[in-house]
């Protein structure tokens, strides 16, 4: 997995998160998603995969507000294996496609 890991997190007088500062290397590399007006990623999905290691596919489904039985009968595959595809690190090209059209999103944006 492609974890971030080289950031900083700089917060406000109360305490709560304001900015995160990132190598630039990895702000050029999600700048490309933020030019195309169907491929923004909210804060909760940027969030519960850099900061918390999540898999893009587990972010999404859980900033979605489903759990992985709405998944698996969604893509129409046993429950095992959808549990298995959200722990991989990345998909094929196929399973990108049928993910994406459970989670209502672009499939480019499980491959941030």
């Amino acid at each position: 997995m492609d974890i971030l890991t080289d950031y900083q997190l700089i917060n406000n007088d109360n305490g709560q998160p304001l900015f995160v500062v990132i190598p630039y290397a990895d702000f050029q590399r999600i700048q490309e998603y933020l030019e195309d007006d169907k491929l923004i990623v909210p804060d909760k999905v940027v969030g519960l995969h850099i900061m918390e290691g999540k898999t893009l596919l587990r972010a999404w489904r859980e900033y979605k507000g489903l759990n992985l039985n709405d998944m698996s009968e969604r893509m129409r595959i046993l429950l095992s294996e959808y549990s298995e595809l959200e722990r991989q690190d990345s998909l094929s090209p196929q399973i990108s496609e049928a993910a994406a059209n459970a989670l209502g999103i672009d499939s480019r944006l499980l491959f941030l």
